[in-house]
């Protein structure tokens, strides 16, 4: 008997590292405060998030809830983050901006925040979504574009997911302020930089990687309606 038949969705083993993932990072953002015990626990649940996948392929305990479990977790958690340096952000201003430039460059970076958690959000769900109607196997080789294919291979999307989230931890503790002390010390500084910005790039290219998803999902789904005799308000006479 499979392991896939013996046990119940819910107590697949990958799905159980998704539970500890999302206990891990609820106990991240309520120590927000304490940076140590937040990076601790936030970068511990990112981490599992390969272990749940390898679990899934070792012990044969892929499921369709895991999937969604799994990518649910890591929309959450960035949108989270994204949230706390949209917060952090309006905290600086707060006790520094005393002039109109100032407020209106507050507002622009929280802005900036809120759209790049709505365009991850919506990247994900639309791809998902369409994949689901066009009946795919799975959502990360779904669809005619060549850009999201490539994303989807094991380790490209490693790869950009990690640099991506490392990118916002550090521009976190950089508006946050906890990596003044790392910044101020002269042997640590060059390596600081080149981490922030290296992965920075691979976080604007991962932006554009949202909207390809967003064209791909629109282009899977008129794929898979081309035929079912549908037609759509734009071909009525």
């Amino acid at each position: 008997m499979t392991g896939k038949a013996a046990w119940p969705v819910l107590l697949y083993v990958p799905n159980l590292i998704g539970y500890a993932r999302i206990g891990l990072a609820l106990v991240a953002f309520w120590n927000v405060p304490h940076p140590a015990t937040f990076l601790t626990f936030y970068t511990t649940g990112f981490l599992l998030d390969a272990a749940d996948g390898y679990a899934a392929r070792l012990l044969g305990q892929s499921s369709a809830f895991g999937a969604v479990l799994d990518m649910l977790t890591d929309r959450f958690s960035t949108a989270g983050l994204l949230l706390l340096i949209a917060l952090q952000d309006l905290a600086n201003a707060g006790l520094t901006c005393n002039t109109v430039t100032c407020a209106l460059t507050t507002c622009f970076r929280v802005t900036v925040c809120v759209a790049l958690l709505i365009l991850d959000a919506v990247s994900h769900f639309w791809q998902v979504c369409a994949a689901t109607l066009a009946r795919a196997t799975s959502h990360k080789a779904a669809g005619p574009g060549r850009l999201v294919k490539l994303y989807y291979r094991r380790s490209v999307l490693t790869t950009v997911c990690l640099f991506s989230e490392v990118f916002l931890l550090l521009h976190f503790t950089r508006v946050a302020g906890w990596s003044a002390r790392v910044e101020t010390a002269s042997h640590m500084e060059l390596l600081w930089i080149a981490a922030y910005y290296g992965c920075a790039i691979v976080y604007v290219l991962k932006q554009f990687i949202s909207l390809a998803q967003i064209w791909n999902a629109a282009a899977l789904l008129e794929l898979s309606c081309s035929g079912c005799g549908h037609v759509s308000d734009a071909k009525r006479p």
